[in-house]
């Protein structure tokens, strides 16, 4: 079993340290696209710091809504949500591979994870992005049915990956 932590994302728990010595302990580093949080001086030190301590680097995109940090589902057309996800993936992929890493998994974040159970539309345009981007990288399970998850997966040709357990932690959702 692999540990995964969500990185990137906060400025306070990068630069007091908390983050910098969590890293050393994960085996995977979600890192933020920047959509819903993270600049980009933090999402490159996180990059430089996952490869300095040989992580997995993976892509946390997310809708593009830094006032309720991705959590709320937008009111966008599938083609905006797309452009943006193409252009947060295209982004850490080449600030990835500039600092000598390699994106290795792609884990949604938040509402845009959640949509995606339920929205074939984004799901499918989420594959067809990382087929464009050449992105051959694992994707998790973001249907409920694995069964679903696994042929959807094959159809797309993407790799899935499946998670057993999810914990976030120091995040507070409001209703």
């Amino acid at each position: 079993m692999l540990l995964n932590c969500d990185m990137g994302e906060s400025e306070d728990l990068w630069f007091n340290g908390t983050h910098k010595e969590l890293i050393k302990l994960v085996d995977q580093v979600s890192i933020s696209c920047g959509a819903h949080a993270g600049s980009d001086r933090l999402i490159k030190e996180t990059i430089e710091s996952a490869i300095l301590n040989k992580k997995s680097i993976g892509a946390h995109p997310s809708y593009p809504d830094r006032e309720n940090f991705g959590r709320k589902s937008l009111n966008l057309s599938t083609e905006k949500v797309l452009i943006s996800l193409h252009q947060q993936l295209l982004w850490l992929k080449n600030c990835t591979s500039s600092l000598g890493g390699v994106l290795e998994y792609i884990k949604p974040h938040g509402a845009f994870y959640h949509d995606c159970t339920t929205n074939a539309e984004l799901r499918e345009g989420l594959y067809s992005i990382l087929k464009e981007l050449k992105l051959n990288i694992p994707m998790p399970n973001i249907w409920l049915d694995w069964r679903v998850a696994w042929k959807n997966a094959v159809v797309c040709g993407i790799p899935l990956a499946l998670y057993a357990l999810w914990i976030e932690m120091g995040r507070q959702v409001s209703q």
